[in-house]
């Protein structure tokens, strides 16, 4: 799908992908004198820009979508939060975007500041900064992109640098969280797998520990992490296998229930955001399906869509599909009536932030018992297999 009049004077190609008012994804490009006056091209087009990007200037797009980068995105969630942090700081001073662009640029480092110095750049010369951030998918979501092409076209970019910063922020503290509970299981759960080495450590020397170190661990280690390589290849590059994983995750018993509240959570902060930054209801429930972290979730939030651009309540319409959960439902019932979705759904966010935090919690308790007990059965099984070996060594000598 394409639009406008190439070879005018004083015009660039810009390619761009956009919704249109059913949800569908189109692609296509046009002639403009500005990426602003290209996002108004596509608009008159009754579709709504999620990406544009100047096809004259190489396509930074296509290095940050290499295999390598979509399995491992070169920036990571703690380095975005640092960002929008600094962003934000960067427009409640008053300080012109290019400039504050440039000392995040010059006192950062890796892929964000590279991405950082180029926007400085092209911010300075009129480009929009969402124009620059969405030549980077691989490092900045495109859910985030679109949370600042809304902020740049409503005039409320402060508040869409805002929203993702306090966002992102919760996320990571989630997943710190997270971690930080899982930390001593895993420690236990390590020392199990050493348990072994200590008779033939005692009995035979190091070196014969270290020999099975490097018979026994070490090809196990490689396969694991050819295992974890490969998985990660297949659920970033085959859409079927991501939507069956995380459709398993969310039917799990215990796993479930965790996956659900963090996945609602997620889904919750960016419908605020997207709403408050004037994105209407459809669109704001796609940009939470796409974001939300489960593609299961995702796409049952997603159906719900054209029934919301149709006319019928966002409640009812999600409802209908189950995605949300009931309590997130409520609040956003509550949200419609009032006026206050946004304000709703960020309260929706932290009650599902901490039920999983508290969720997480016992879980990492539990693992730690478990694991403790393991440790104990390995440690008497080992115990009773020297001392039945060594008894039997006794009883052979005796004859």
């Amino acid at each position: 799908m394409g639009g406008g009049k190439a070879g005018r004077v004083g015009t660039v190609t810009f390619e761009y992908v956009a919704k249109d008012r059913n949800g569908r994804e189109v692609s296509g490009s046009l002639q403009a004198a500005s990426e602003s006056d290209a996002a108004a091209q596509v608009r008159e087009l009754g579709l709504y820009p999620l990406r544009l990007r100047a096809a004259r200037r190489p396509s930074h797009a296509q290095s940050s979508e290499s295999v390598f980068a979509r399995v491992f995105p070169p920036v990571s969630l703690r380095q975005r939060v640092q960002f929008w942090a600094q962003l934000q700081a960067v427009l409640n001073s008053g300080m012109p975007m290019s400039e504050g662009l440039g000392t995040i640029a010059a006192t950062g480092r890796g892929s964000l500041a590279r991405i950082a110095a180029e926007a400085s750049c092209r911010t300075a010369a009129g480009e929009p900064l969402s124009s620059v951030l969405a030549e980077y998918p691989s490092s900045i979501p495109a859910t985030e992109v679109a949370l600042i092409r809304a902020g740049e076209h409503a005039g409320t970019l402060p508040k869409a640098v805002e929203a993702l910063a306090s966002m992102n922020e919760a996320e990571l503290a989630t997943r710190r969280d997270f971690m930080f509970q899982l930390a001593y299981p895993a420690f236990v759960l390590l020392a199990i797998a050493f348990i072994p080495l200590l008779p033939i450590a005692v009995l035979q020397g190091p070196e014969a520990a270290a020999r099975v170190v490097r018979d026994r661990y070490l090809p196990a280690v490689v396969v694991v992490a050819a295992v974890f390589i490969g998985a990660r290849l297949l659920l970033a590059l085959v859409p079927p296998i991501k939507l069956g994983w995380d459709h398993i995750k969310l039917k799990t018993p215990g796993i479930g229930g965790i996956v659900n509240k963090m996945s609602a959570a997620r889904a919750a902060d960016v419908l605020a955001a997207a709403y408050r930054s004037g994105i209407d209801l459809g669109l704001a429930l796609e940009l939470a399906a796409d974001s939300c972290g489960n593609a299961s979730m995702g796409r049952h939030l997603r159906e719900a869509a054209p029934a919301v651009r149709a006319g019928e309540p966002i409640t009812t319409a999600l409802a209908r599909t189950r995605a949300f959960p009931a309590r997130a439902l409520q609040m956003l019932g509550t949200g419609e009536k009032t006026g206050d979705i946004d304000t709703m759904m960020e309260s929706a966010s932290r009650y599902f932030n901490d039920e999983a935090r508290s969720a997480l919690r016992i879980s990492a308790i539990a693992a730690g018992v478990v694991a403790i007990l393991a440790a104990g059965l390995m440690t008497a099984m080992q115990v009773v297999g020297f001392y039945g070996s060594y008894a039997t060594k006794l009883g052979g000598g005796g004859d």
